[in-house]
């Protein structure tokens, strides 16, 4: 059996309505599989959920949980970010358009 991986998007959408949203807790602690399926869940992965008996309805963990697994999603997509993306200033001739300068604060 192999797992399914929520997309990024999705993963904070997730975790986002857990931590804040009543309604939705209600919901999803009723009917998971629906619940997914309303902040826009894949078929796919809803359909390999549903073969497998993956999530049943249940009580949920208090907000609090869910609003720390947030905070942590959200750091280390920071993180990953800003180590793909190393901010460099790009300085353009006005005349010509060519790149002058790239300044970057940090030392190479």
């Amino acid at each position: 059996m192999k797992d399914e991986i929520l997309d990024q998007k999705l993963a904070l959408k997730l975790l986002r309505k857990l931590a804040d949203d009543d309604l939705f807790r209600h919901h999803y602690e009723q009917d998971p599989l629906q619940a997914l399926a309303d902040i826009g869940v894949p078929d796919k992965q809803l359909a390999m959920l549903r073969e497998n008996k993956h999530l049943k309805p249940a009580k949920l963990a208090d907000k609090s949980v869910f609003l720390d697994a947030l905070l942590k999603l959200i750091d280390e997509l920071l993180c990953v970010t800003l180590a793909q993306r190393p901010v460099k200033l790009h300085v353009f001739s006005s005349v010509k358009g060519e790149l002058l300068h790239e300044i970057s604060p940090f030392r190479e």
